[in-house]
């Protein structure tokens, strides 16, 4: 299980595209939960590896951290303040993936190829309004199927232009982003609905697809 952490970004969308790829389930979590909620889905998933946009939010969870024993590896996406002793940045684990292709070439071909349509593909928690949070598993066949059927009813294509809204960690925009890639559009992401004119991050699809 691979938790992810942080808001709409590019390397929110990399992250997802190279676990669903490595056959790794990921566990979407809004960045605006309390760190005792952060804590009750990490401990419930069992997740190993944990995602964080940044030193600021590492530093908000640390406490609850170790009291999650599965957590294993943290990442960063923004190198800034990070030391070897927190964990890894989203740079260096690629640097990694690299070394680890020219070891053996071709293993992540192999790996994505061993993935099949009923394999477990991530673990979305409910809001918890009437509990604790519960974990909806949805294989590759469940995304895929409903990608194929939003796309199917929808004429976009590689000339479109896409605003990103919603959180990514809400199923609804990450499906809206695998047909964005699956149409080839380009896509933006709104830091806040406050200020959307100033604050846009360009994607080029070509870009997340080729990773």
């Amino acid at each position: 299980r691979v938790a992810l952490l942080s808001e709409s970004r590019v390397e929110w969308t990399l992250t997802d595209a190279g676990a669903i790829f490595a056959g790794a389930i990921d566990v979407p979590i809004y960045p605006t939960l309390t760190p005792p909620q952060v804590r009750y889905i990490l401990n419930d998933s069992g997740a190993s590896a944990l995602f964080l946009a940044n030193h600021e939010k590492f530093l908000e969870l640390k406490d609850v951290l170790g009291e999650c024993p599965a957590v294993k590896h943290v990442i960063f996406f923004d190198p800034h303040d990070v030391t070897s002793q927190e964990g890894l940045t989203l740079a260096q684990l690629e640097e990694q993936g690299r070394e680890l292709e020219q070891r053996e070439p071709g293993y992540i071909a192999r790996v994505a190829g061993q993935i099949q349509p009923e394999d477990l593909a991530t673990i979305i928690y409910t809001s918890g309004t009437t509990g604790e949070p519960k974990g909806v598993m949805l294989t590759h066949s469940n995304l895929v199927s409903n990608l194929i059927d939003s796309s199917g009813h929808l004429s976009f294509g590689e000339h479109d232009i896409a605003l990103s809204v919603l959180p990514l960690s809400h199923v609804f925009e990450r499906q809206a982003m695998y047909m964005y890639l699956h149409r080839g559009m380009a896509v933006y992401f709104a830091e806040s609905l406050q200020t959307v004119g100033p604050n846009l991050r360009e994607v080029h699809p070509t870009v997340l697809v080729g990773v």
